[in-house]
């Protein structure tokens, strides 16, 4: 905690236009939001039988429809199932529909689930944001994740935070050496 608040003083936030959308992700929250999610599902589910129990008429139209409605609107967008699907898989769907021209994102370590192919991916999806005026601001170990072209990286392993190039950061070289000697 002390080294977070003696880091943020060193740290100042600016942007050229206040972004439309925004979207904060930590790798190690969406698994329970997901879980929210179906429970959100399946008390929906159970909300529609009780009104369809306990209710009859115009009245219980409209209450089952509601319920209805939002149901689907959840398996919509994030399938009936969320959990059916694999973690990189879930994640990448996650931040895909997050990603709106003209935002402001912040991703913490989004590369826990993702295998190489699925950080190629989400390099993709950061790519098209920064096309569409977007700005992100991702804490990652990936080297992939560091790549797209025009990124500016810092290094946080000393304060205050230094600018580094691609080439310099410690987690490339250890991954372009490993295959060469493991």
């Amino acid at each position: 905690m002390a080294a977070g608040r003696e880091m943020s003083r060193d740290l100042v936030l600016a942007r050229k236009q206040r972004p439309k959308r925004s979207f904060f992700m930590r790798a190690d929250d969406v698994l329970g939001y997901v879980s929210n999610i179906e429970r959100d599902m399946a008390d929906l589910d159970e909300l529609e039988r009780q009104f369809e129990e306990k209710l009859d008429g115009y009245g219980r139209m409209l209450a089952t429809g509601a319920a209805r409605g939002q149901r689907q609107a959840l398996e919509a967008r994030y399938g009936a199932n969320p959990h059916a699907r694999s973690h990189g898989e879930l994640f990448l769907e996650l931040i895909q529909s997050r990603l709106l021209e003209n935002g402001l994102y912040l991703l913490d370590e989004p590369e826990t689930p993702f295998s190489p192919i699925f950080q190629l991916s989400l390099l993709s999806l950061v790519m098209d944001a920064q096309e569409a005026n977007c700005q992100l601001i991702i804490a990652t170990h990936s080297p992939i994740l560091m790549a797209p072209p025009g990124a500016t990286i810092y290094s946080f392993d000393e304060l205050p935070p230094a600018h580094v190039e691609w080439e310099e950061v410690e987690h490339v070289t250890i991954t372009r050496g490993f295959p060469n000697d493991p």
